[in-house]
């Protein structure tokens, strides 16, 4: 307000995924509760799906939004910009032409960026999915057995990690961990197999390496 601005707002509303936003029996009590408030201008209404708990965006629920962006400029008396339904999750929805005309605004972010819709993770038609390179450091390079040995118990993050006896392999201990990256969701580049990460280095069983690289 000291500087003069105001600030366009989307209101989030929660249909199930109990990720966040308000739930839909209290979003016209918040409408009318914006109206006063100087700085601040009601544009619109939005959701987030297929993040939290995995709900999918369907005809249904976003028609549900539609109706509830309509209940609210009737009782505020203003008209909504933006009817905000979509993630990456809705790419099947909009292509199949099942998506209700007054949502009208998009948030796609995994689906340019690495060519996958979110519900099954499947590949984008169009698109490639090894559009980045994740470089990291070889910090230890060392012949090991392939399985391990010993009374064992959980692993530091309460798993039970199982591997195949192939005799004594070369490991390559990598400088990238479960702190950085979710490495179930990176492929080696080179010959390798990823067989595991702690929070701050990755296992990779390898002929010969000097460098490695993952595309996601």
């Amino acid at each position: 307000m000291r500087q003069g601005r105001v600030h366009d707002t989307i209101v989030m509303v929660d249909l199930g995924d109990l990720r966040e936003g308000v739930w839909p029996d209290h979003v016209i009590d918040l409408a009318k509760a914006m109206m006063p408030l100087a700085g601040i201008k009601l544009k619109g209404i939005g959701t987030n799906l297929a993040c939290f708990g995995g709900t999918v965006p369907t005809r249904n629920n976003m028609r549900y939004l539609s109706e509830l962006a309509g209940e609210i400029e009737r009782a505020c008396a203003l008209s909504l910009e933006w009817v905000a339904g979509l993630n990456s999750s809705g790419l099947i929805l909009l292509s199949e032409g099942r998506l209700p005309a007054r949502i009208n605004y998009a948030r796609i972010g995994e689906g340019i960026l690495l060519g996958r819709e979110t519900t099954r993770r499947n590949a984008w038609p169009g698109t490639y999915q090894d559009a980045f390179v994740l470089q990291a450091e070889v910090v230890e390079l060392k012949k090991k057995p392939s399985a391990f040995n010993g009374e064992r118990g959980e692993d530091a993050f309460g798993g039970h990690p199982n591997f195949e006896n192939h005799g004594d392999i070369l490991h390559a201990l990598v400088n990238i961990g479960r702190q950085d990256v979710n490495v179930e969701g990176i492929t080696p580049v080179e010959p390798a197999a990823l067989v595991g990460a702690s929070s701050s280095a990755t296992s990779c069983p390898s002929i010969s390496i000097t460098q490695h690289c993952w595309r996601r």
